[in-house]
């Protein structure tokens, strides 16, 4: 990854201006950048974006932007939310790759990911049982091997690459305020990750999820990783979006194939056909691609955790999806043993029951022992 650009931090002045910028009705980053770049800095751009606009504002939407503005920058000054600024200290480096790099990035979390090897993992929102347990399994061997999964932080596939990371090792970026909780359902792994990973947005704090937004920030996503694995995409999805963008950017794009008869999976079957991805079964193929060790014992290290049945019922549980009865037996106990062990193993994070009493590791907990 190229390294971090390490320069003097923004004058206050000027991160003010660019955030009052940003908060001018209808603005967009974009058009701050655009400004910026032909008006001889961002400073002066940010002026003139204010110059021009705040005069033809009525007084209520002239309250309505500077207490937005002051509310943002309340947020920035008391250390809730992180400023990134592009041209100084911490700005991610591989975002000037972008043909319209955001002006500003703000941020929640630990800035250190921004230094390590990043891989994006994307997929739809409304996805099959398998490819949830595809991008479980790529996402939880990819942290495991010491890279950090990039994704939006969407139901369905992005969620589970989150997840099965884990959050100190996943960067969630958004397409709404860094601060705003969306969707609902994600509500407790976005906190997670603004606690112990980091989530990331262009949009100033307290920006709404218009649909428009997601679109944009693929981009991002596209441009942090070194590389991107489309788990699951139909013909029209976001996640190709992702997957366009970084083949435009050079990045090596992946995909894991799927039914001919799932039309969820003819996006990133059709990627791998017209050779604009290459077919993916899990995370060494990435991992090499990215120049990573794939450690010897990828995918099979159990959580600490576990010992006696629990750790026996893990250990036959293998690559999965396993039945309770094959289980039990494997391990000698009888089905209804088995059973309830399984069950609680489910209930502790360490396994995931499927339809038809059918159990499979659950990438969260995979990794953490030794």
């Amino acid at each position: 990854m190229a390294p971090l650009i390490r320069r003097r931090a923004p004058s206050p002045e000027l991160l003010e201006l660019l955030v009052r910028a940003l908060a001018l009705p209808g603005a967009a980053p974009a058009s701050l950048a655009a400004a910026a770049k032909a008006r001889g800095g961002a400073a002066a751009g940010a002026r003139a974006m204010i110059a021009a606009k705040a005069a033809t504002l009525t007084a209520a939407e002239r309250d309505r932007w500077t207490g937005w503005a002051e509310r943002s920058m309340t947020a920035v000054r008391d250390g809730r939310v992180r400023a990134l600024v592009r041209g100084f200290d911490g700005y991610p480096a591989r975002l000037l790759d972008l043909d319209v790099p955001p002006p500003v990035l703000f941020a929640v979390g630990d800035l250190d990911l921004l230094d390590a090897p990043a891989v994006a993992v994307v997929g739809t929102r409304k996805c099959t049982p398998d490819a949830i347990l595809a991008a479980e399994r790529i996402a939880g061997d990819l942290a495991a091997a010491g890279a950090v999964v990039v994704s939006g932080l969407a139901l369905g596939i992005d969620a589970a690459a989150h997840r099965a990371a884990g959050p100190p090792r996943t960067i969630g970026v958004l397409g709404c305020g860094v601060d705003v909780l969306y969707p609902r359902s994600n509500a407790r792994l976005q906190k997670a990750i603004g606690r112990e990973g980091l989530l990331l947005s262009e949009r100033l704090p307290g920006t709404p999820p218009y649909p428009y937004l997601f679109p944009e920030r693929n981009r991002i996503i596209a441009a942090l990783a070194r590389a991107v694995a489309v788990v699951q995409a139909p013909p029209r999805s976001g996640a190709l979006i992702t997957a366009d963008q970084a083949h435009g950017l050079g990045r090596p794009v992946f995909a894991v194939p799927g039914s001919l008869a799932e039309p969820r999976y003819e996006g990133s079957n059709a990627r791998i056909r017209d050779r604009l991805a290459v077919l993916v079964t899990g995370a060494e193929e990435v991992l090499k691609a990215i120049g990573l060790d794939v450690p010897s014992d990828l995918g099979d290290r159990p959580p600490a955790a576990l010992e006696g049945v629990g750790l026996a019922l893990w250990r036959a549980v293998g690559p999965g999806p396993a039945h309770a009865d094959d289980l039990a037996e494997a391990v000698g106990l009888e089905p209804s043993q088995g059973l309830a062990s399984l069950l609680a193993l489910e209930v502790q994070g360490h396994l995931r029951q499927l339809p038809g009493m059918r159990f499979v590791r659950s990438r969260t907990t995979a990794g953490s022992g030794g």
